[in-house]
């Protein structure tokens, strides 16, 4: 037994002694992987291809932070200053018919009253600045949203940059190394 004990005892000692070595390889391996990494991350961002991409990934970023500012103005605009047209009640008749509109459709007499209507309440004049009222936030949504597709595309050719540099590092080797120790 006592045998079996110091035998137990000299393969625990091995076994801790290949794991302290596997630990160290894995270390070293791991610090081989981040100067790597640190070497290709230098090249990369003092090239011009990549302070042109990322020139091009912050423009785009801040033009979509403008457009969605811009979006939230109009859009607190078209509540605050459309509802003196929203509580006059004329006017919201005829606009809810769709006056002076493509769509609006109504028999001879009641376009006559609707015209009567219109001109008590001066709502040519009003139909146009409300029309521009309501439609400037759904067209500043449609550029925020571009806005935001060509920030997307640029921090996605950004990111293929810096990908493409650690590829030709050959960082994924030393990566795959480190995990196999």
């Amino acid at each position: 037994e006592r045998l079996s004990l110091e035998a137990a005892a000299a393969d625990l000692q091995n076994r801790e002694e290949a794991r302290g070595r596997l630990a160290a390889e894995h270390d070293a391996a791991i610090a081989a992987f981040e100067a790597r990494v640190a070497q290709a991350e230098t090249r990369l961002k003092q090239s011009n291809e990549y302070a042109v991409l990322t020139g091009a990934a912050e423009e785009a970023r801040a033009m979509t932070e403008r457009a969605t500012e811009k979006l939230e103005i109009a859009q607190a605009d078209r509540e605050e200053k459309g509802k003196p047209y929203r509580e006059d009640k004329l006017f919201s008749y005829l606009w809810t018919r769709k006056f002076r509109s493509p769509e609006y459709k109504a028999s001879p007499l009641i376009r006559m009253l609707d015209g009567w209507v219109a001109r008590l309440c001066r709502y040519d004049q009003a139909f146009l600045n409300y029309q521009r009222l309501t439609e400037l936030p759904d067209r500043i949504a449609e550029h925020a949203a571009y806005m935001a597709r060509l920030a997307e595309q640029a921090e996605a050719r950004l990111v293929e940059a810096e990908a493409n540099a650690m590829a030709e590092a050959g960082t994924d080797q030393l990566r795959a190394e480190a995990e196999e120790i």
